[in-house]
């Protein structure tokens, strides 16, 4: 830049420059005026100059760039995040699609993947779209014209879509479009507005005949025709849609109004790629028309009586189809006479050949049908078909109203079902009152004839024992699901567990139906060990098992005794089926097979054989729970063998212990955790002699089990001297079977208590009472007992129990002759977390007992940490009713210092009580309201039948006294509806488990789904008690309604997990497996959460 200057002069302003350049590249600095600069010190200026200056722009794009590299990497999470905001409000559309405009297109896919066609226009902003309200219907209106860039964004928004509902997703027609959208959408510059469209659900028809192309794609594949809304004119509509989208794979009509045959046979002709055809109309020209679609694999029908191709003797031609559902009304009798023909039994032809699902489903009540004629007329012609050898899944839901015949009347039925060679599937659910008549060795011939079954679902009149159901297992080793009732004992138990030569089969049964064979076997199970021994024996037979079901083959006796003491139930048996797969897992790293389990004694020898390498861990999990008798089989047979004496078996020692006997009974005898003596099971089943226990008093170690921390003595070792074989100083827990104990039982238990001082769980389990003076002896010594279940208290037992300071826990059973009830004896529990009370006669026992043990009528306060309260009433007389036997229980607590603690409280009434009025529960209510930090509180009578007659207003108010309140179960004798269900779930904002029945009705589901200004709660509800508002409206529901339904569900309680009604259906349980059910809506709601998430 200094070119044009002179010399001189180009030195005279060198030398005035305030910067001085000593060297030619010296470093670039900052000096007196005397100093010079470089030509590469001023290059190097404007560069790094020019480099600040790009920085930031830099900074700017790089972060754009970011962005939408995130977007292009996370659409689908960036595109749910989205949909949930469309989906909280309609407004927030135009807002959404501004945000919108830097995302790319997967984002947007996913927000407008389902929309309505009415919502669709709001992404055009309040200033093109708006909504008025018109009084009970609003109205989408037009503002303005369309202009370019308005277009731009409708097609923009448009091609994205996949799932339409016209007018509306809904389903009721709520939102009037007015004209001028449809003419301007007649100007539209594409042919296809939404050129991507899949699924078109079809509720109405456009006013103007020429924009019937908006709702038409050549990609659409789906479509769902609502009859009941749909005006004559739907019939163009149709046609128009037919000729446009020629690749329709699924079309399903539902509603109450019929198709006209011209309207179906064009539909039928134009979709030739047809898959799927649900609820279609029949006529002579539509049947013969399936016969010509050669992809059709699904087809479901109606069949009601009066059908005039049935009456005409139309014969079907269906090649292809894969799954058939009919669905027949009002029963067996339209079957009868249509099945025939759509099976073709009289031709040579051959329809259906590759037919592998059939469910026939019969809706009405024909009384003078029987369960085996019902069923035999179903499956009579399918059985003489093609069709039963391809059938791989045969349903049945065969309505409560039939009888159940005697097994000889099962003869035709068994005939014609063995029909089905390759069936695998076998399923005739019934109501539960009503069992099949079939006869074991009938069950015992279909087996034979399906080989490959691998799931069946009946319920029997004569409950299957364990022993036909090993065979069966033995016999079809494909066989996975047997939900069929076979009845359980404990003798099963005890005889299975003993058989030391028993091999079980190999299976892969994950699911049972078991029951016990009476309710006094199930009250013999009390206590977890035993749950844990017959979690054993079907881990043995069953070593895939994962599920046990019993619900419904329980009668209404045995369902009585499931909410009384009743327990271990299946639920804890399998609980500790699940403990033992993982446990297996962690250790040997496979699902254990029948033979290899460490829970099976029979085979400790080959085991400890196979485990000489193993980790201690190992052996500890091998050993945990034992027997007495079966330890010693440890040593091998050559040391200790069983004999067979009369009905009892007899444990023998062959010879003496020898050094190495010793060192492994011991090295075995330090890794058993639970011990029962004699045996796990019953001990008159076998006999330990004599000298067995004259060696162990010869014991080299002070204890043979040092590490024993559970035992539970059903029996009195006859040697006095070795009762420290039975104790250990790590025993934490005794259970004794004091009805099984013979002799007497103080010395014993006073010597376990002297050796055992940290015992913190006692159990006592029978009818009879242990005696006074040893439990006194045994509390004063455990001084850090913890847990005390159903001990026999005396005046001086309850006065030690104030000194326990650990003492957490307390079962109690207690009736009018109780002695310290009589006595009017004080209780001093300031420690107690958990109280649990058996009352035997009627409530009027808990007037005169709660009061002594919550001390209402002393100064000085006990239970003040008292958080879980249960009280079960055994024995209620007709004259107590519903509020007065809550007010009765209820008041001792309510008026103790446990009130403030309480946070559980359980009541478990008997059948046979009666239910008041509101007026009558004012009482009730009042006490009830005293328990502040209530988080759980449950009523749950014996009978569905018995409800609650507390109010709505009682119950608000109950809820505003229970701010903290998390879970609530009990029936109201008249159900709240959707409306009061919102209100709660706003008013408890801590509440998770709301099982109160729940009435719904969708004309409240509709109103509260599309009013625009509601807003939802935010919640954590995962449980919910739901019924139709009655049978009627439940039929009314289609498919589309269920769609409604939990789409409103899953606004309302975003974290809803189960739906249970089967406890509040009353009288219309048997409609509950009909479609569609909540199990369908809870269905949906999960497909919500799942693309929620």
């Amino acid at each position: 830049m200094f070119s044009n200057i002179p010399p001189r002069q180009r030195h005279i302003m060198a030398n005035s420059m305030p910067f001085k350049c000593c060297q030619p590249q010296c470093a670039y600095r900052f000096t007196r005026k005397d100093d010079c600069i470089s030509h590469e010190q001023v290059l190097a200026l404007v560069v790094l100059i020019i480099i600040f200056m790009i920085i930031p722009l830099l900074y700017r794009l790089s972060c754009t760039a970011l962005l939408e590299a995130s977007l292009f990497v996370v659409p689908e999470l960036l595109g749910n995040i989205i949909f949930s905001l469309t989906d909280s409000g309609k407004s927030c559309l135009p807002h959404v699609a501004v945000v919108c405009k830097a995302f790319r297109e997967p984002a947007l896919d996913a927000i407008y993947w389902s929309v309505g066609f009415n919502e669709f226009f709001l992404c055009l902003g309040p200033d093109v779209v708006a909504y008025e309200s018109m009084g009970e219907v609003d109205t989408l209106e037009l503002k303005r014209a369309l202009e370019h860039r308005d277009w731009t964004a409708l097609l923009s928004y448009g091609r994205r879509v996949r799932n339409i509902s016209y007018p509306c997703k809904e389903g009721v027609l709520r939102c009037q479009i007015q004209d001028n959208i449809y003419e301007a959408l007649a100007r539209s510059p594409v042919i296809h507005i939404f050129p991507r469209l899949l699924s078109l659900l079809l509720k109405g028809t456009p006013p103007i005949v020429n924009v019937h192309t908006f709702l038409c794609s050549p990609c659409l594949q789906s479509v769902t025709l609502d009859t009941s809304d749909i005006p004559g004119g739907a019939v163009p509509v149709l046609q128009e849609i037919a000729s446009s989208c020629p690749n329709v794979l699924h079309f399903c009509c539902i509603g109450g109004q019929r198709l006209t045959e011209g309207a179906l046979c064009n539909i039928i002709c134009q979709w030739q790629r047809l898959e799927e055809l649900i609820f279609p109309p029949l006529y002579r020209r539509s049947i013969i028309h399936l016969g010509g679609l050669l992809s059709l694999r699904r087809l479901f029908l109606y069949l009601t009586p009066g059908e005039k191709w049935v009456q005409d003797n139309l014969h079907w031609e269906l090649k292809t189809l894969s799954e058939l559902r009919i669905y027949a009304v009002p029963g067996p009798s339209i079957c009868v006479a249509a099945l025939p023909l759509i099976f073709h039994n009289v031709e040579s032809t051959s329809p259906m050949m590759s037919l592998d699902h059939l469910e026939i489903q019969t809706l009405g009540r024909e009384g003078r049908w029987t369960a085996s004629d019902a069923i035999s007329a179903i499956v009579r012609s399918p059985s003489r078909s093609v069709s039963a050898k391809s059938l791989k899944s045969l349903v049945m839901f065969v309505g409560s109203d039939f009888a159940s015949p005697q097994p000889s009347d099962w003869d035709e039925a068994t005939n014609l079902l063995t029909a089905f060679t390759n069936l695998r599937t076998f399923q005739v659910p019934l109501c539960s009152s009503i069992k099949l008549g079939l006869s074991r060795s009938q069950l015992f011939r279909l087996l034979q004839s399906w080989p490959l079954v691998e799931d069946i679902h009946i319920r029997l009149d004569t409950p299957l024992t364990i022993y036909d159901l090993l065979d069966i297992v033995s016999l079809y080793p494909c066989l996975k699901r047997f939900n069929v009732n076979v009845s359980f004992t404990m003798k099963n138990v005890t005889s299975l567990s003993e058989d030391q030569d028993i091999l079980f089969p190999n299976n892969a049964v994950t699911f049972l139906c078991l029951l016990w064979e009476g309710s006094t076997d199930q009250q013999e199970l009390v206590m977890s060990h035993d749950a844990h021994a017959v979690a054993t024996l079907l881990l043995s037979m069953f070593p895939c098992l994962q599920f046990i079901g019993y619900a419904d083959y329980i009668d209404k006796g045995n369902r009585e005794v499931l909410r009384q003491i009743t327990h271990p139930s299946w639920v804890d048996v399998m609980s500790a089926v699940h403990r033992m797969h993982s446990e297996s897992k962690r250790i040997f790293g496979v699902h254990r097979g029948p033979g290899t389990t460490g829970d099976d004694e029979a085979f400790l020898p080959r085991i400890a054989a196979v485990c000489k390498t193993f980790r201690d861990p190992a052996l500890d999990a091998l050993y945990w729970t034992v027997g007495f008798n079966k330890f010693f089989l440890c040593l091998g047979r050559d040391v200790m063998t069983y004999e067979a004496s009369g009905q009892a078996d007899v444990l023998r020692m062959r010879r003496a212990l020898e050094t190495d006997d010793w060192r492994i009974l011991m090295s075995y005898g330090q890794r058993v955790r639970n011990l029962s003596y004699p045996c796990k099971e019953d001990p008159s089943q076998c006999q330990i002699q004599h000298d067995i226990y004259e060696a162990l008093a010869q014991s080299p170690a002070l204890h043979v089990f040092p590490r024993l921390l559970s035992l539970t003595l059903k029996d009195i070792p006859p040697v006095i001297e070795v009762q420290s074989f039975l104790c250990a100083p790590s025993l934490q827990t005794i259970t004794m079977h004091v009805g099984d104990v013979p002799g007497d039982v103080v010395p014993v238990l006073d010597n376990i208590a002297s050796s055992c001082p940290n015992v913190l769980y006692f159990r006592c389990i029978g009818g009879e009472k242990l005696p006074e003076d040893a439990l006194y002896s045994a509390l004063c010594r455990w001084l850090r007992l913890r847990e005390l279940l159903m001990p026999s208290l005396y005046r001086k037992s309850i006065t030690i129990l104030g000194d326990l300071p650990c003492l957490r826990r307390i079962w109690l059973c207690v009736s009018h002759n109780e002695r310290w009830i009589q006595a009017r004896i004080p209780w001093s529990l300031k420690t107690l977390d958990e109280l649990r009370i058996y009352a035997f006669g009627d409530p009027g026992v808990c007037d005169v007992a709660l009061p002594l043990i919550f001390q209402t009528t002393k100064p000085t306060p006990s239970m003040t940490s008292l958080r879980h309260l249960q009280v079960h009433i055994l024995g209620i007389t007709d004259r107590w009713t519903m509020h007065d036997a809550i007010t009765v229980i209820v008041r001792a607590p309510s008026e103790s210092a446990s009130a403030k603690s309480l946070e559980s409280l359980e009541i478990f009434l008997e059948t046979g009580i009666a239910s008041t009025e509101a007026s009558n529960w004012e009482d009730a209510i009042e006490l009830l309201a005293a328990f502040q930090n209530l988080k759980t509180f449950k009523i749950l009578p014996g009978s569905s039948r018995s409800m609650l007659g507390i109010s709505k207003n009682q119950l608000i108010r109950l809820l505003r006294s229970w701010p903290l309140i998390e879970d609530i179960d009990f029936r109201l004798d008249i159900p709240l509806n959707i409306h009061d269900l919102v209100y709660i779930i706003a008013l408890s904002q801590q509440l998770q488990r709301f099982k109160v029945n729940v009435s719904i009705a969708m004309e409240d589901v509709t109103s509260l789904d599309q009013d625009q200004d509601s807003a939802f709660p935010q919640n954590t509800v995962t449980s919910l008690c739901l019924l139709w508002e009655g049978c009627e409206d439940q039929h009314s529901v289609t498919r589309n309604d269920i769609q409604v339904i939990a789409r409103l569900l899953f606004k309302l309680t975003p974290s809803l997990d189960n739906i249970s009604y089967a406890d509040h259906s009353g009288g219309g349980a048997s409609t509950l497996g009909t479609p569609p059910s909540w199990t369908d809506v809870m269905s949906v709601v999960r497909e919500l959460q799942s693309e929620y998430k």
